[in-house]
């Protein structure tokens, strides 16, 4: 089946509060996870708790890609109870627990999934920091840089765990993604992913399969030789 172009907008949905909401269409996410990755940056994460609205703009995420890819939890395109979110519509929210103990977000895409690796904090932020203090079990008064900058801080600012697993973004009223930002090409830039074990990963410890905004310093970890590189270009 071929995949639908990018240049899919927002539609207007009613959520079960009868609020309008520019939720991004089915058509959005249908897409390879490479592209999807990539225009990913820029858009606005909502979240709703207890009627308040929290938002970011997403600022960095990696591609995990099935098959032949041993990083990912899809590697040869195997399906579990776990990661069975990943096989579902594109757009699924599939979330998983990490080290026992932290939460990270991804976005399916037939298979494949995109991490959303960090995010600059916009609407609800006093929330956001209650949040990052109540969930990480800290008495630390948390700063706004870091307040999102990793895929578990994310998860916590938002209040996002394994209740919101498989959700589907284009529909739900406590999650969704809306246009904010168009960011061009020859600003982002492509890099590694982090933490992957080379003994294990091979090859795709390596490839620059992750994405972040240049100049944004939300994002987890910047890579200077990578920016060094396209600034000669």
């Amino acid at each position: 089946m071929k995949r639908r172009s990018l240049d899919v907008v927002a539609v207007q949905k009613k959520t079960k509060t009868n609020l309008t909401t520019s939720h991004l269409s089915d058509a959005y996410y249908d897409h390879d996870c490479f592209k999807l990755a990539r225009s990913l940056l820029g858009k606005k994460i909502v979240r709703k708790v207890n009627d308040r609205r929290l938002a970011c703009k997403i600022v960095e995420v990696e591609s995990y890609l099935a098959n032949d890819d041993k990083s990912s939890h899809s590697y040869q395109h195997k399906k579990t109870k776990r990661n069975e979110a990943m096989f579902m519509k594109p757009g699924t929210l599939y979330v998983y627990l990490t080290y026992g103990m932290y939460h990270c977000m991804n976005i399916s895409s037939d298979g494949d999934a995109v991490l959303i690796r960090a995010a600059e904090p916009m609407e609800g932020v006093d929330l956001m920091l209650q949040n990052r203090q109540r969930l990480s079990k800290s008495n630390k008064l948390f700063d706004k840089g870091v307040l999102c900058n990793g895929p578990s801080k994310l998860c916590q600012a938002l209040d996002i765990g394994l209740k919101q697993n498989k959700l589907n973004l284009c529909n739900s009223s406590e999650l969704w993604l809306e246009e904010f930002e168009r960011i061009p090409e020859d600003t982002i830039v492509h890099t590694k992913r982090i933490g992957l074990n080379v003994k294990r990963v091979g090859e795709w410890a390596m490839k620059p399969l992750r994405f972040y905004i240049l100049g944004n310093g939300f994002v987890s970890k910047k890579d200077y030789n990578a920016e060094k590189e396209m600034a000669v270009k």
